[in-house]
Formats: structure tokens, sequence, C-alpha cells
């Protein structure tokens, strides 16, 4: 992470996840790994400008709506406490 831009512009596509999202990509991240590059960024004191989360469905039995939220979650937080939402 030493080589990353003071600012960073983050995107993250569920299907990253495993499981994730229902289209399995061998060698993918944990939630937790997700997690812990966020708090990563966050930690080295890297300011996020913008974000984006893709590959979320709504489809039954899916759990990408689910992981989307929490990550989500966890993205809107580190904003809140750079100061950028209120």
């Amino acid at each position: 992470m030493d080589a990353l831009p003071d600012r960073i512009y983050l995107s993250i596509d569920l299907d990253v996840l495993q499981p994730g999202s229902g289209h399995f990509i061998p060698g993918g991240l944990t939630f937790a790994e997700v997690i812990f590059l966020l708090d990563q960024l966050q930690e080295r004191g890297l300011e996020l400008v913008g974000a984006d989360l893709v590959g979320s469905s709504s489809t039954e039995g899916s759990l990408s709506g689910h992981l989307g939220a929490h990550l989500l979650y966890h993205i809107c937080n580190l904003f809140r406490e750079q100061g950028q939402l209120y």
C-alpha cells in the first residue's frame, strides 16, 4: 500500500468475495480480508474521495445484497470518519 497515492477512489466488485454474488471467481478474497484492506486505507491516512460497489443482486438466495450492504456500511463509516459524510 506504500505505492498508493494519498487520494483514493475505491471500486469494489462483489464478485471478488468468496463466497460471493454467485459468480464464483477462484482466488477471491474473504469478507474479512476486504474489511482489513479498507481499515488499512484509513490507518495509513489515505483520503477516500469516492467509491462504488458493483455486483449486488436481489436474486433470491444470493448473498451479494447482504454482503454489499455490509460493505457499503463500512465504506460510509470511512467517509464519516474523514468528516466527509454528515
